[in-house]
């Protein structure tokens, strides 16, 4: 059970890694997307920034479905965390 523990631990981690590097993504992405937009309101006929704009926005919602689903698996993972631990207690004879 420890080294299932210990696994899942490591999981949580990559995880982690994983939510943070998406944040930065989507973070570079928002700061994009704010710089077009000023550029558009100052050139308001320019199709090719609209473009680019609609194609960051779309790059955007993937991130954030990414996102929900790395927060969905983190905490499916917790929760296992959470279950053997409360199994580890009770092979010790604690209570829980």
């Amino acid at each position: 059970m420890l080294e299932r523990r210990i696994a899942r631990v490591a999981d949580l981690s990559g995880l982690t890694a994983r939510a943070h590097k998406l944040i930065q993504e989507l973070s570079a992405l928002e700061m994009d997307a704010l710089r077009l937009e000023l550029e558009i309101g100052r050139n308001p006929g320019n199709d090719q920034l609209a473009r680019e704009l609609l194609e960051i926005e779309g790059r955007m919602t993937d991130l954030r479905m990414s996102q929900a689903e790395c927060q969905e698996e983190t905490e499916a993972v917790e929760a296992e965390v959470e279950d053997i631990d409360r199994l580890i207690e009770a092979a010790r004879g604690g209570n829980s």
